[in-house]
């Protein structure tokens, strides 16, 4: 993680040992970051911390990219759009 724009780099705890493969930031702040075995982690928190969304058919992920409601996931299964609220947990506004 980085505050000034890369100059430094703090580590920080995944939650996870899988294979992380592609991120992106969506428009509303949230980092949506996925890889191996349906592994998918989000920030709301500017990456402070993160939430892990294990999906359950456990396929992979190899890229992330901002969707219309969410995010679009590509892997394994194909395509995938996750809204807002599958990514984060709560209810749409």
């Amino acid at each position: 993680r980085t505050d000034d724009a890369g100059a430094t780099w703090t580590r920080l705890d995944s939650g996870t040992e899988a294979l992380l493969a592609g991120g992106a930031r969506l428009a509303d702040g949230t980092i949506v970051i996925a890889g191996l075995a349906g592994t998918v982690l989000v920030s709301a928190d500017g990456g402070r911390t993160f939430q892990r969304r294990q999906q359950p058919d456990r396929r992979g992920f190899a890229a992330v990219a901002p969707g219309r409601a969410g995010a679009v996931l590509v892997g394994e299964s194909g395509v995938r759009e996750l809204s807002l609220a599958q990514l984060t947990g709560r209810a749409p506004s």
